[in-house]
């Protein structure tokens, strides 16, 4: 049986949320190791007026985006972030992200371009 982790981060109209706050440097260093493939991460925004698809299938509004991404996604999403602060030259005292929208300096990261719509899918497609 899966294990689902939920994150929810309100944004206000004018100010699109872009990423979702994970967890410490520190802490990501020290857990990374323990999450097991039945562990998944749930991202979830309201939606847009740029999001393409506001509907659900019985034709009511969809307030809410969701992106859903396993443990190796996640892990992988949030070493890239802290291999970027390590490549600055400091040590990350801070928290980590996960950056559905990536813009300039996440696309060159190394991460797979099209993780936005496979993990809007992994959500869709979620069943128990």
């Amino acid at each position: 049986m899966p294990h689902v982790s939920s994150l929810f981060k309100e944004c206000l109209p004018c100010r699109p949320l872009k990423f979702w706050i994970i967890c410490s440097a520190k802490k990501f260093e020290e857990r990374k190791d323990i999450l097991s493939d039945n562990d998944y991460f749930l991202l979830l925004r309201p939606h847009r007026a740029d999001d393409l698809e506001a509907e659900h299938d019985s034709g009511e509004i969809n307030e809410f985006e969701g992106f859903m991404l396993n443990a190796q996604e996640a892990n992988r999403e949030l070493q890239a972030h802290l291999d970027y602060w390590k490549g600055q030259g400091r040590e990350p005292k801070f928290s980590l992200c996960i950056y559905v929208d990536k813009g300039v300096r996440e696309q060159n990261w190394n991460l797979p371009p099209d993780s936005k719509e496979k993990w809007r899918r992994q959500w869709q497609d979620f069943d128990i």
